[in-house]
């Protein structure tokens, strides 16, 4: 398995993106001005706007699959005999990395020339970017929903008291909520 060594760098990686999403958002908000109507702005102040935006929601993306992935080797270590069990953690976790990789190539790839997401001078179309940000809710949802019943079905098919599953189920579900 993995040492205790990998996950704490992938938890300090996962910290590290955290703090460059909140340090970009600040950095916009001070260029930008808060308050500022987007019509308002002059387009140098928009196109680094545009720019920060984009590269805070590709990290922000990033840092929740990286504590998504810091969850499953962590299920990982607790299941060394347990080879179907681990088969699904393989499973959730392809999906929860290959979701923030499709979900920020389709942000940075959105217009056509790609330019056109940090140029709003720049001639062109772009995909419908809301579409983008409902399918990384959904994502989130799906793989939180995940998160939460992979350590479900591991304390059911334990050897414990029917009283103590339905109580630790019970803690899962509240970090959950």
């Amino acid at each position: 398995g993995l040492s205790l060594g990998t996950q704490a760098v992938i938890l300090c990686e996962q910290t590290l993106y955290l703090y460059w999403c909140v340090l970009t958002s600040i950095d916009a908000l001070n260029h930008a001005g808060l308050g500022v109507h987007i019509a308002d702005l002059a387009l140098s102040t928009l196109n680094q706007y545009q720019k920060l935006y984009l590269s805070a929601i590709c990290l922000f993306m990033s840092s929740f699959c990286l504590a998504k992935v810091a969850q499953l080797l962590f299920l990982y270590r607790l299941t060394a005999n347990q080879s179907r069990f681990r088969a699904s953690i393989y499973f959730v976790a392809c999906v929860i990395i290959i979701g923030p990789i499709t979900t920020s190539s389709c942000l940075v790839f959105a217009c056509r020339p790609i330019s056109k997401s940090w140029n709003a001078a720049e001639n062109g179309q772009c995909l419908n970017c809301g579409a983008v940000y409902v399918a990384i809710a959904v994502l989130n949802i799906i793989s939180d929903l995940t998160l939460t019943m992979l350590p479900v079905s591991l304390v059911i098919s334990s050897q414990l008291a029917s009283a103590y599953k339905v109580r630790i189920i019970a803690m899962m579900l509240v970090f959950f909520m």
